[in-house]
């Protein structure tokens, strides 16, 4: 037979739990005072403490990966995830709607990428010129070429021929930003425009879907090492001043409190009036697969609690007879 204070223990903490499941879930934890505490506690937060505690739980989490990696390195990443989940991760990318032109304009048509653009079609017309330039001086050298009839105005055409690809070598090289900047500009102009007009086209659906599916594929299949290589390069001290700062300046958005309220309500929707116990069923999660040791881990809680002096003082002051 359990001793007085243990059986007394056992009683209340599945009393407390008795409780907690017949109440509803927004009177446990009203959503506009979860989102006042959260909101407060980060105002009040010291910035520098926040930005360590994120740095070091980004470098927990970045060392469990190594660890992982120099175990597992050569597997694919999708290893770390449940079985089965790739394919359906793939599918979810493929399924990801048509954007709007405007959208992909957005993103895409920004100085930073046309810079890339500008530098891939200069070099290329720079190549192009000079292996023009290469070819029209060779053919100039033809064996036998002086023999061909009419090869003197065969040689007047190629040498007139090797100088304007000469000339044209010569201007790219050192007049390109002057004379065939333009030239660049509008064409990459176009380029943009047609890249822009293709990755919205109706028509070209089906094959952007696949390949959106493919790459995210590919991804998955990456070996953990260079995964984790591409994580290990990451500035983390700099990451999270950055999230730090976005966090802070959220929490102190005037309609903060108002949004993460609106937030919790509409994520939680008819769910919060539900009492607990119904909730977590509604979830899958039944009371019979963890209450027993819930309950005995709260009651030897309780019981350490009733033991203690503190309670005796409390007792002595609030209980009845006081």
């Amino acid at each position: 037979m359990a001793p007085p204070l243990e059986e007394g223990a056992r009683a209340l903490a599945s009393l407390v739990i008795d409780r907690s499941l017949a109440t509803p879930a927004e009177a446990l934890l009203p959503p506009d005072l979860l989102a006042r505490v959260v909101l407060t506690s980060l105002r009040e937060a010291d910035a520098e403490r926040l930005r360590e505690s994120l740095e070091e739980g980004l470098e927990r989490h970045r060392g469990r990966l190594q660890e992982v990696a120099a175990k597992r390195g050569d597997e694919p990443l999708h290893a770390l995830l449940p079985a089965g989940a790739g394919k359906p991760l793939a599918a979810l990318a493929a399924e990801a709607p048509m954007p709007e032109r405007e959208t992909l304009a957005t993103l895409l048509d920004h100085p930073a990428m046309r810079d890339i653009l500008r530098a891939v079609l200069v070099d290329t017309l720079s190549g192009f010129a000079t292996k023009a330039g290469a070819l029209l001086s060779e053919a100039s050298k033809l064996p036998g070429a002086s023999r061909i009839p009419g090869s003197g105005r065969l040689s007047g055409v190629l040498g007139v021929a090797k100088g304007v690809g000469s000339a044209l070598v010569d201007e790219l090289s050192r007049k390109l930003e002057g004379r065939v900047g333009p030239f660049v500009d509008e064409a990459l102009s176009r380029a943009v425009k047609v890249g822009l007009d293709a990755m919205s086209d109706p028509a070209r659906a089906a094959s952007l879907r696949e390949w959106r599916r493919s790459t995210a594929g590919a991804v998955l299949d990456l070996p953990l090492e260079l995964a984790v290589r591409e994580a290990g390069r990451l500035d983390l001290s700099a990451l999270s001043r950055a999230l730090t700062g976005l966090v802070l300046q959220v929490a102190r958005w005037e309609e903060a409190e108002e949004k993460l309220t609106e937030l919790l309500r509409v994520s939680g929707g008819e769910r919060w009036a539900m009492p607990l116990g119904e909730l977590l069923e509604a979830e899958g999660i039944q009371a019979a697969s963890w209450r027993s040791e819930v309950e005995a881990h709260l009651a030897g809680h309780l019981a350490d609690l009733l033991a203690s002096e503190e309670w005796a003082a409390w007792l002595g002051k609030h209980g009845p007879g006081a």
